[in-house]
This record gives structure tokens, C-alpha cells and sequence, in this order.
């Protein structure tokens, strides 16, 4: 995958252009910036996107009529309905309550769930639809909102990284907080 290096003020304009009410506190990131680090006031990372095949929007999940679907895409099973019992059944959690809900999760025959890491859970997102930017059909039932990912800032222990659904946006949430979950596992 290709490489590109930022500088601190090119990270900095390009967010305010791009998420220009979000807090500069918790600012979002672009969905391919990785193992990034500052050295001599510039950002500098590799850029990957998620490894995924392609199919038509129409064939890339299956609906396995047991409450999952399956993304042909990624090789991830995910919870369907967002008031489903893969989802807290549409409840709120905060993060640390989220982790341990999807790993004690038994659901459509399957004990292995847990909460996407923020790269997964961005695969989910259909810019083609808005509030909720998500296939509804597919995906019944989610909130325009906050869902958890399994994935800590590497700047902060007490914050994680979180999808908004309503936009798309990929933000950093405060553990404390509760926000929506929708668990996951390999197929």
C-alpha cells in the first residue's frame, strides 16, 4: 500500500477543512491513516485501506436468517438488527461494558463476538445512504448515531474509536460514555 507523510499543519488544515465543528480535542481521522507517530513536528504513517475483495453493493452480504449477515467482502459475520441481541438490543454501553458484553455474546450459534476494531467497522459504512449511512436493508433497525469500536487511541487509555452513523464520521469517543454496539466475528 502506498505511503504519505503528512506535516502537523497539513493534518491540521486538512481536518479543519474537512471537520470543521468537530472539538480539536477529539479530532477524527481519515479511515486509512495508520500507525502514525510525530518526529520533527511532522506526522508521518502509512496509509492502508481495509484487505477486501470486491463484489456488487447488491451480492456483498448474505443474509443467514439466523439474526447474522455475512460480508462477503471481509469474511465477517455481523450482528443484523440493530434491535437484535447482537446489538444490546438497541441499548446503550459504555465501552468497557461493551467489551465484555460482546465477548460473553452467545448468539445464532456462536460464541466467538466481540466489538469490530475500527478498521471493520468502517467496511459497514454506505455513503450511498444518509442518517443512517448504512444499508438499512441489510442492517434493519440502526441508529444514526455512535457505535463503539474495540479499538483504544494510542494517545489516550481513557478514549476509543467510534463510528457516527449518521454521517460517517469516525471520531474518538470517552469510554465513560455509552454509546451503540454491533458485534462481530470471522466466518
Amino acid at each position: 500500500m502506498p505511503t504519505k507523510i503528512y506535516t502537523a499543519f497539513q493534518l491540521f488544515v486538512r481536518q479543519c477543512l474537512l471537520y470543521p465543528l468537530i472539538s480539536p480535542f477529539l479530532p477524527p481521522v481519515n479511515k486509512v491513516e495508520k500507525n502514525y507517530s510525530y518526529a520533527n513536528n511532522a506526522l508521518t504513517g502509512t496509509l492502508e485501506c481495509a484487505e477486501q475483495k470486491n463484489y456488487p453493493a447488491d451480492q456483498q452480504f448474505i443474509d443467514n436468517g439466523d439474526g447474522t449477515v455475512s460480508d462477503l467482502s471481509t469474511g465477517l459475520m455481523w450482528a443484523k438488527d440493530g434491535n437484535g441481541p447482537g446489538c444490546n438490543n438497541g441499548g446503550v454501553l459504555g465501552w468497557e461494558d461493551a467489551v465484555d458484553f460482546a465477548e460473553a455474546l452467545v448468539f445464532a450459534g456462536h460464541e466467538d463476538w466481540r466489538l469490530p476494531t475500527i478498521s471493520e467497522l468502517e467496511t459497514i459504512i454506505d455513503y450511498s445512504n444518509y442518517n443512517p449511512v448504512i444499508n438499512s436493508t441489510v442492517f434493519p433497525n440502526s441508529r444514526s448515531a455512535y457505535y463503539w469500536s474495540s479499538t483504544t487511541y494510542a494517545g489516550s487509555p481513557v478514549v476509543a474509536w467510534i463510528v457516527d452513523l449518521g454521517g460517517g464520521g469516525v471520531y474518538l469517543g470517552v469510554k465513560a460514555f455509552a454509546y451503540y454496539v454491533r458485534c462481530v466475528r470471522q466466518y
